[in-house]
């Protein structure tokens, strides 16, 4: 189990953003993955003055597709998730009878 806390802030211009609380001064070791495989670009930058450390997830091009794609950010340290960020494409669906039958 974690002590560590993440509560989506935003999510703006292809970016997930959010704030990762009780790690104090020491920044969090976290694991971000798509489709098991790092995401890269992630940031975390630490607010002082708030206690806090702002976490940035760039959301990959692979997972603005059609279907369902997960993000996951995983505590490293506990090996606790700590969100699963779902993406949900439209797909054109096929429906029987269509207007065209």
């Amino acid at each position: 189990m974690s002590n560590l806390t993440l509560t989506k802030t935003q999510m703006r211009d292809g970016t997930w953003q959010g704030i990762v609380t009780g790690a104090g001064d020491t920044k969090p070791d976290l694991a971000v993955t798509h489709a098991d495989a790092d995401v890269a670009g992630v940031q975390l930058e630490h607010d002082a003055s708030s206690d806090h450390w702002v976490l940035s997830i760039p959301v990959p091009a692979a997972a603005i597709a059609d279907g369902l794609h997960t993000l996951l950010v995983v505590d490293r340290a506990s090996g606790s998730t700590l969100a699963s960020i779902t993406l949900i494409g439209d797909c054109l669906l096929y429906t029987s009878p269509s207007p065209r039958d």
